[in-house]
């Protein structure tokens, strides 16, 4: 059997860009809290680990998941994936349209 080389994507080493206690609201409390670790490589999507921390009182990540990616999203990717804007040269009613590519 022949070993596959990786794929393009996985050939990139993602690097540690954030590590913190991530406090968040849950169903009946405000007292949520979890590590966010968030590991980057300029050619690849971000991969974001959130682990469930014993001194945590709250509402469990695993219930609260949906609520801690938006947070997350919010805070650290709120343009992403990255957009080319340009104009495209079209006019609707006498103004420049712009195409988001």
């Amino acid at each position: 059997m022949t070993e596959r080389p990786a794929p393009e994507h996985e050939t990139s080493r993602r690097q540690l860009t954030h590590d913190y206690h991530h406090t968040y609201t849950g169903y009946w409390s405000r007292d949520g809290l979890c590590r966010i670790r968030i590991f980057a490589a300029p050619d690849a999507v971000p991969v974001v680990v959130a682990t469930e921390l014993e001194e945590n009182r709250g509402t469990s990540i695993t219930n609260a998941a949906e609520y801690i990616a938006a947070e997350i999203i919010a805070w650290h990717f709120y343009d992403w994936p990255p957009r080319r804007r340009s104009l495209g040269g079209k006019f609707r009613d006498g103004q420049p349209t712009s195409t988001i590519a």
